[in-house]
């Protein structure tokens, strides 16, 4: 019987809080990555100006005075002036880089939940499910030991922990691994739960009659908002059977990665069904769709899917063709120290080692050798690792090529062995137990919030199922975080008419133009579409129509008024008066590529009017 139970909780470890040290490093990587784009999306051309200053639509004083929801809080509020913004963005920059190397991984992550919110935060109107989503991946993952591979803090505590005092025992690599291969963590099960709950309530909410008549996808191609040039392309060519298929596609696999996600199997395949899924489903919406962050994020979640059984088969596929041996002197304290270092980035096992002092047995074997005693040589080795050939360039020029000449020709110093060993102390081996306790209690009480939250803001549970009645910590952790979890997307309908802002401003020469676009502003942008703005001005432009939104129109009146004093304007005259316009339309219907029922809505004017 105790057998029994004992299998049974292994099982349920490995399938629902196991994650692979090198998927962790891995997402790590490209979540980083795809953080730091999205700084960029956030603050390219006039966007910086236009929501993170006051010379923009959201004054900080006017964010803090007027918030768009509670328990508002940003680092960015201490920043106003456009040079002061730029200096916090690269901070910021600079956190996310901090990540992506993994230096000081755990300070990094509870770093980058803060800057994100602080982000998110300082124009709240912007935000939207794809932050919400990254939000979500962000904070999970803050409680992941996402350093574990892959990153600068695993190769100091290797080169730490483990010291090789000559060549032959640089060639034992599977040795130089310094952490465990997998980890269970509650935090690995949170993330995965909380992503299935995502995609099923996304899902079920889908209940609406171009859901059901499979008319979704083709209205969805008729935002202009959002839109692609492929989707415009496609919108145009679309063949009968094309949003039946890609409508009830989507709903299969929303409706099957909660199965793949959560299923009591052996996770192999569960989880390569899923990773692929994701895949699939997202690499087509971000290929037809400007959502922000959202696709993006859900694929990075993904890659925390991938299994030892993966990783072997990338091993297998990358593994090095080029093989050789690296001939150098062990007692030069310098290239020895370098030399550790390389062996523990050769993940492709292309590099042997030996001793340039005795190098025949070395020369006797099938492998080409090099000889680590010039820049030349050097470039090599460089070149033998992964990606090597992105980084080796440098060496091979002139100013840098002879300064490493000079340093690996200088004499070798003696290397005093006993001052390079070391091992995790007691101590450090005590510390790491209470951030580890630490870090599960935590995430047991953020798992009970999303939990709690999930049952009580989707309408797709039956009321007398809905919790009405949160506890108030968990209201106050989901208002701080940012982390809402009713997820409806393009629910339950998709929408059927879409719409933007368009600007009519007189300039001092009396021309008409658009501000914003600096061309003639248009009163039929349905027929002149994608309008291909980015995200923000996307969510921007649509909240301006509302009339609760009627107390934000000053300070954007206000930053119309200041466009042709920016760098940017190209005019040869200046801004004189103008009306602000949101102008409607209906999509095509299947079948049809003409919008039709275009209207105009005034929402307000200023400068002076003649």
């Amino acid at each position: 019987m105790k057998a029994r139970w004992r299998t049974a909780i292994d099982f349920i470890v490995l399938r629902y809080f196991t994650v692979d040290a090198r998927s962790l490093g891995w997402f790590r990587i490209c979540f980083g990555l795809h953080l730091i784009v999205n700084l960029y999306d956030r603050t390219q051309g006039p966007d910086g100006i236009a929501f993170y200053t006051n010379e923009g639509v959201m004054p900080n004083h006017y964010a803090l005075f007027a918030p768009a929801g509670d328990k508002m809080w940003s680092l960015l509020f201490a920043f106003s002036t456009p040079s002061e913004v730029q200096i916090a963005f690269l901070l910021i920059f600079i956190v996310y880089v901090f990540y992506v190397i993994g230096y000081r991984t755990k300070l990094a992550q509870i770093l980058v939940v803060i800057c994100f919110l602080s982000l998110d935060n300082r124009n709240l109107h912007l935000q939207n499910g794809g932050i919400v989503v990254t939000n979500v991946v962000a904070i999970w993952t803050a409680f992941l030991p996402v350093g574990a591979r892959f990153s600068v803090d695993h190769l100091l505590r290797s080169l730490k922990n483990r010291v090789e005092t000559d060549p032959a025992s640089l060639n034992d690599r599977a040795a130089m691994v310094q952490s465990p291969t997998s980890f269970a963590r509650l935090a690995f099960f949170g993330i995965v739960f909380n992503f299935a709950c995502i995609y099923f309530f996304n899902f079920a909410h889908k209940h609406g009659a171009t859901w059901r008549d499979g008319s979704a996808f083709h209205w969805v191609l008729w935002q202009n908002r959002i839109a692609t040039v492929w989707a415009a392309w496609l919108r145009m060519h679309e063949p009968s059977w094309v949003s039946p298929l890609a409508t009830r596609a989507t709903l299969v696999l929303e409706a099957g990665l909660p199965i793949w996600l959560l299923v009591p199997l052996p996770p192999k395949w569960p989880r390569r069904f899923a990773v692929l899924s994701i895949f699939l489903l997202h690499s087509a919406i971000s290929l037809m769709m400007t959502l922000g962050p959202f696709s993006y994020s859900m694929m990075a979640f993904s890659l925390l899917l991938i299994g030892p059984d993966d990783w072997s088969i990338v091993s297998r596929l990358f593994s090095s063709r080029r093989r050789m041996v690296v001939l150098y002197d062990s007692t030069h304290a310098i290239l020895h120290r370098l030399v550790r270092v390389v062996a523990r980035l050769d993940a492709r096992r292309a590099l042997q080692f030996a001793d340039s002092r005795a190098p025949a047995l070395a020369l006797a074997g099938e492998l080409p050798p090099v000889f680590l005693t010039g820049s030349a040589g050097a470039a090599a080795v460089v070149a033998a690792l992964p990606l090597g050939a992105l980084y080796a360039w440098p060496l091979r020029v002139p100013p840098l090529r002879g300064w490493v000449d000079q340093l690996l020709s200088t004499p070798p110093s003696t290397r005093d062995v006993s001052d390079e060993v070391g091992d995790e102390t007691p101590a450090a081996k005590f510390k790491q137990s209470v951030q580890r306790v630490t870090g599960e209690i935590l995430a047991a009480g953020f798992l009970v919030t999303v939990v709690t939250q999930l049952a009580a803001d989707n309408w797709a549970i039956p009321d007398r199922y809905r919790l009405r009645n949160r506890p108030e910590v968990g209201r106050q952790i989901v208002e701080y975080l940012r982390v809402p979890q009713g997820w409806s997307m393009f629910s339950p309908d998709a929408p059927k008419e879409d719409g933007t802002i368009t600007i009519d401003a007189v300039l001092s020469d009396g021309r008409h133009i658009d501000p914003r676009k600096q061309r003639p502003p248009d009163f039929e942008p349905a027929f002149h579409g994608p309008w291909f703005d980015d995200q923000q001005w996307c969510d921007w432009d649509l909240r301006m129509r509302f009339d609760g939104n009627r107390h934000l129109h000053p300070h954007f009146r206000d930053y119309i008024a200041r466009l042709d004093k920016h760098g940017s304007w190209k005019q040869r005259a200046t801004i004189q008066y103008f009306d602000v316009y949101w102008v409607n339309n209906a999509a095509p219907a299947p079948g049809s590529t003409q919008p039709y029922n275009i209207t105009k809505q005034f929402l307000f004017s200023g400068g002076i009017h003649p």
